[in-house]
């Protein structure tokens, strides 16, 4: 029989277990929708889902950093590129997509031409968030990064990453395989796991 307990919630049967629980962390919720995010944008997954993991995700890492401390590296960042004006613009810009997917209250018949480029981006940024939070780097945002950086080379500076890339193309050439990221994700996954840069350390 299930009754109510001293403290308003039910009481649970004698014998009749709990549904099974996870105790996890905002950081952890965060590197969770990141690493679902990349696999699913690697195995063509919907672009509006994607987004919306990663956007979610950025959200937390904001958070986390804004309760850090009085100011971050990532805000000195854009503060260095952009006018206090200019930063506005940019994270309105951002969040544009993110928003309209989240909610329909004010302008229920609104369209939005989304460019996945957005994606792109914060799943960079997301990437330097997490670095200032936790000190290391994230592997799925590396990956994603390493992804882009085949496409233009030009992107990274030298140094590990940018030898990581070199020996990625090194191996795809070895393969006789047009290096055309955007055909051939696939390709790029398996050589990727074949180099161990796919899943983060256990």
């Amino acid at each position: 029989m299930t009754g109510v307990s001293e403290h308003g919630g039910k009481r649970r049967e004698p014998g009749k277990s709990q549904a099974p629980t996870q105790r996890i962390s905002k950081l952890v919720a965060a590197e969770r929708q990141l690493r679902t995010a990349v696999d699913m944008f690697f195995n063509d997954g919907d672009e509006v889902s994607i987004h919306t993991l990663v956007a979610a995700a950025r959200q937390i890492l904001l958070d986390l950093l804004k309760n850090r401390g009085p100011r971050s590296e990532v805000q000195e960042s854009l503060e260095r590129v952009f006018t206090p004006e200019g930063v506005g613009i940019f994270l309105k810009t951002l969040a544009m997509p993110e928003n309209f997917f989240k909610h329909a209250d004010r302008d229920p018949t609104a369209e939005l031409d989304f460019n996945r480029e957005y994606t792109t981006i914060m799943l960079v940024h997301c990437g330097v968030l997490l670095r200032e939070i936790t000190g290391r780097a994230s592997r799925a945002c590396s990956v994603f990064l390493i992804w882009l950086a085949l496409k233009d080379p030009s992107v990274l500076r030298p140094g590990e990453m940018r030898d990581t890339v070199d020996r990625i193309r090194a191996e795809v050439h070895a393969k006789n395989v047009a290096l055309d990221m955007d055909r051939n994700k696939r390709l790029f996954v398996d050589t990727a796991k074949a180099m161990n840069l796919w899943n983060d350390p256990k």
